[in-house]
């Protein structure tokens, strides 16, 4: 599926008389934006006209100073505070390291899911 044509996409995020001076386009949060295509994702977006914020998640805190970070475990339920205002959340936090614990590792995964 393609992106909507850039005409469309500035016209749906114009802001309104009621939104707030300078506001423009979605919240994004970012899981795991302190590394790898987290962390590209998370620079990219927050370089973008077409996003307001970008909410930073990771366990250490990145590069990007433009993002607002917020440094805590996916699996931790205070991730949900975290996390409200967000329009769009992208779920990008995972292990994939084989050295690590295949059952640690499946916990983390799933329930970084499920949090």
């Amino acid at each position: 599926m393609s992106s909507p044509d850039p005409q469309v996409r500035a016209a749906r995020n114009q802001s309104t008389s009621s939104a707030a001076p300078g506001a423009r386009g979605p919240v994004v949060a970012v899981t795991g934006a302190a590394y790898g295509i987290g962390a590209l994702l998370t620079a990219r977006l927050a370089a973008s006209d077409e996003v307001r914020q970008v909410v930073a998640i990771d366990e250490r805190r990145g590069d990007c100073a433009d993002a607002h970070w917020q440094v805590l475990d996916v699996r931790d339920p205070a991730i949900a505070e975290k996390l409200r205002g967000a329009d769009v959340v992208v779920h990008l936090a995972l292990d994939l390291d084989l050295e690590t614990d295949a059952a640690a590792r499946t916990a983390y995964n799933v329930r970084g899911t499920q949090t």
